[in-house]
Order: C-alpha cells, then structure tokens, then sequence
C-alpha cells in the first residue's frame, strides 16, 4: 500500500482547516480525511481536535467507536465533516458526515453520506461493510477540490503526483483542499 495527501489552506489565510490522517499499525489501516466547518483558525481548531482523536484512538475500535470519539471531542467548536475508511482482517468499512469527497478505481465499496456535521447534530451513522479489495486507488478529498476531474486521468501518475495534481488543477480559491489517495 502507498499513501500521499496533500493540503493547504484558503487563498489569504494561513490556518488550514482540513486535515489528512493516515494510521497503518497493528495490521489495521484507517484514512480519513477531516474537513473543519469553514476555515482559517476556527476551522483548524476543530480539524486538530478530530486529528489529535484518531490519532489517540486504539485502532482496533470500530469506525462507528471512532465516529462517536470524533464527536464528542468536536462538541465546542464550529465542528467538521469527515469521510474515514478503515481496512482490517480483509475487510474495509467505510462512513461518511457532511461532504468530504469519495472516489475509487475498487468497486463495490459502499459508502453512504450521512447528512449533518461532527461535533453539533447529525443523523445517525450509516457504515458500509465489505471485503477488502486487493488493488485500486482509494481517493479522499474535501469539499475545496472540484469534484470536475476524473479519476482514471489521474491512474498513471504516483499517488504524491496525483494530490498535488489535483491541488493545483482543482482547488476552489476560498476554501480549504485536502486530497488523501491510497494505492492497494
């Protein structure tokens, strides 16, 4: 497996309100990318705050246990979005609140959106469950890319190429833009 993501922050600011994470310990992968309700300093508050939780959170917790970490440790801030997949024992799940972006070259992996956003109200988490596929390109990415690419252009390029391809070519100017890609 190879991994890259790639981020900044808004035109004019300095504090970036997305956040990539990449845990690979103990036999068990999660990704996800985090993206803090607006941005500069308030959103990366609460982006640092869902980071510093995963980070802490013992990896064989399930991804609707690490959700509800999220949650509770976003509650006093302006809260975030957050797509997060999780690959253990041939297995993968995955699970989406608010609007960070999902694509994959691997078929059949169910991922449903649930609306609302971590840290204030939301309905509740729907997880999608399958076996893990062997090979693709699992691509994250929040709500300041265009979702106007296609995914196949970006198959022959490293997964470090692609993020940056996709930041330069399909960052909106006045948001945050976050891209995590996987290679199985």
């Amino acid at each position: 497996m190879r991994f890259a993501h790639r981020s900044k922050p808004c035109k004019g600011e300095k504090a970036n309100g997305d956040r990539a994470v990449v845990i690979d310990r103990d036999g068990v992968v999660l990704l996800a990318v985090v993206d803090g309700l607006g941005h500069g300093p308030a959103a990366s508050l609460a982006a640092d705050a869902a980071e510093r939780t995963l980070d802490a959170a013992k990896v064989e917790l399930s991804l609707e246990e690490l959700f509800k970490l999220v949650d509770r440790a976003l509650r006093g801030t302006r809260g975030a979005a957050m797509t997060a997949l999780r690959i253990a024992k041939g297995e993968l799940e995955a699970a989406a609140i608010g609007n960070v972006g999902f694509r994959s070259t691997a078929s059949g992996i169910p991922l449903v959106w649930t609306p609302g956003i971590l840290g204030q109200t939301h309905r509740p988490l729907r997880v999608g469950r399958c076996a893990a596929p062997k090979h693709g390109r699992l691509l994250l990415f929040s709500d300041g890319i265009s979702s106007r690419f296609r995914l196949d252009s970006l198959d022959t390029k490293s997964p470090e190429r692609a993020c940056e391809e996709l930041l330069a070519s399909h960052a909106l100017p006045h948001d945050d833009a976050t891209a995590l890609i996987m290679d199985l």
